[in-house]
């Protein structure tokens, strides 16, 4: 099982790992990518969600994908990055982070 898999997340984005202490904030993008990673949707699903969801371009919403995934890897929240898509080469900012550590 993932980490991000035995979160506990709060309706207002309050993610706790109980195993690790970790608390982290999620915004409502970052939970509702959460929530489909959690359901097993890929890449490409969550992106194509994302862009009808909130009406926005396909490159943003690649974009901050490919920044979410980075930062699960980054606060250990992926046990295995390989196991996901591949991050896109010098992506360009997100137009907002998706986790901010608590």
């Amino acid at each position: 099982m993932s980490a991000f898999q035995s979160l506990t997340v709060t309706k207002d984005g309050f993610a706790f790992d109980a195993t690790t202490g970790e608390s982290f904030t999620l915004n409502r993008c970052g939970q509702l990518v959460l929530q489909r990673l959690r359901h097993g949707e890929n890449r490409q699903q969550i992106v194509k969600f994302l862009c009808d969801r909130f009406e926005i371009a396909h490159t943003t919403a690649e974009r901050d994908v490919a920044d979410f995934y980075q930062q699960l890897n980054t606060l250990g929240l992926i046990s295995n990055p390989s196991d996901y898509p591949q991050l896109r080469e010098n992506p360009e900012p997100p137009s907002a982070p998706l986790i901010a550590c608590a």
